[in-house]
């Protein structure tokens, strides 16, 4: 369950996580013995840098093969599922609600430091269940939004579900992961108790997004499409929004930014 805090890690530490996971990624013990070839399971969003970037540099160093299969943290578990015993997949990237449930079926191998020696320069907290997985990514969820379009920012979660913003609204699938804790948001509003609570009634939860359906531009599976209908300003606000997508297009120019509502916000580590 995504864990309800009040702020997210800056840029600074985010980038400490992800420079800690590629040494993960370039770990040579983690490359199978009997193949040149290396699948990893990821995120669809990170398939343009993986691709362009973490793929060259490990093959040039390797001398071996990435394929990189980006979907979303569900799917690869079904993967894993249906093919324990005999995995194809070296390599997954899933947010850690997802890798609970891995590790409880027996899905994963342990990391060590003798085996991935950049575990040891990890932030704390980086790493979970006695190795099973390190975060490569630590981000929170907030609102994103066109500040182009929107000349004054959200400022709470409520904002979501206001009459004047009908058909502007994105929101992300109950699939994906960033997708779950807009259930609680939504019985925390309708009952004004903090976040914490609304994570116990959720039948409270799917009763007030009912009420959000007029605002609703579309529900999103993929982070990229949904970012392009806000960059292009068809879409106003995405709500649950991971601050690391939404930081990254900022950062490449999109009339985009993030806000944490007044209310809280919640954390989305992913890990590997």
């Amino acid at each position: 369950m995504a864990q309800q805090i009040k702020g997210g890690p800056g840029r600074r530490d985010v980038l400490k996580l992800g420079l800690g996971a590629a040494g993960v990624l370039m770990a040579p013990a983690v490359l199978r013995a009997q193949t040149a070839e290396l699948v990893v399971g990821g995120a669809a969003s990170h398939k343009p840098w993986v691709e362009s970037i973490v793929a060259p540099a490990f093959e040039k160093k390797y001398k071996c093969k990435v394929l990189f299969e980006g979907t979303k943290s569900l799917v690869n578990l079904e993967k894993m599922q249906k093919n324990k015993g005999a995995q194809y997949m070296s390599v997954v990237q899933m947010d850690d609600p997802v890798m609970i449930l891995a590790v409880k079926e027996g899905l994963l191998e342990p990391l060590t430091v003798a085996k991935v020696p950049n575990l040891a320069d990890l932030v704390a907290g980086a790493v979970h269940m006695d190795g099973m997985w390190a975060n490569y990514l630590q981000p929170w969820l907030g609102i994103a939004y066109n500040k182009t379009e929107m000349t004054t920012p959200p400022t709470s979660w409520a904002d979501l579900f206001e009459a004047k913003y009908k058909g502007r609204i994105v929101i992300p699938s109950p699939q994906n992961t960033e997708g779950l804790p807009l259930i609680f948001i939504a019985a925390a509003l309708a009952a004004g108790v903090p976040l914490e609570a609304g994570q116990k009634d959720a039948e409270a939860g799917f009763r007030k997004l009912a009420t959000l359906k007029p605002n609703l531009l579309t529900i999103y599976t993929q982070m990229p499409q949904a970012y392009n209908l806000l960059e292009q300003g068809e879409a106003l606000m995405i709500g649950p929004a991971m601050s690391s997508y939404a930081s990254e297009r900022k950062a490449a120019g999109a009339p985009i930014d993030l806000v944490a509502p007044k209310e809280g916000v919640f954390a989305m580590p992913s890990g590997i």
